[in-house]
């Protein structure tokens, strides 16, 4: 996923998707931890662009690519949640 977001929200942004993504997992009944990574592509005066990069093992799962979508909508409420944007732009802050 990509966002932007001005530079007061940027920890915090990655800090609290991260997490979200993880209490999704576990609620979602995913055994494993899920990578979840974030990093900044480009940097504004006002903000920053991040790249938000998440998989799960979905072995024994029924509906993985579901379970995925949920998660990431998850993860896009989040986002937006902590100030950030639905996509970049490159620089459309």
């Amino acid at each position: 996923m990509e966002t932007s977001c001005p530079w007061n929200r940027v920890i915090d942004l990655c800090r609290n998707v991260k997490e979200r993504i993880s209490l999704e997992c576990k609620i979602k009944g995913i055994r494993f931890p899920p990578f979840v990574s974030c990093r900044v592509t480009q940097i504004y005066d006002v903000g920053a662009c991040v790249y938000i990069y998440f998989g799960f093992n979905g072995r024994g799962l029924k509906e993985p690519l579901s379970i995925y979508d949920d998660i990431e909508t998850a993860a896009r409420e989040e986002i937006l949640d902590n100030g950030g944007s639905l996509s970049h732009h490159h620089g459309g802050l």
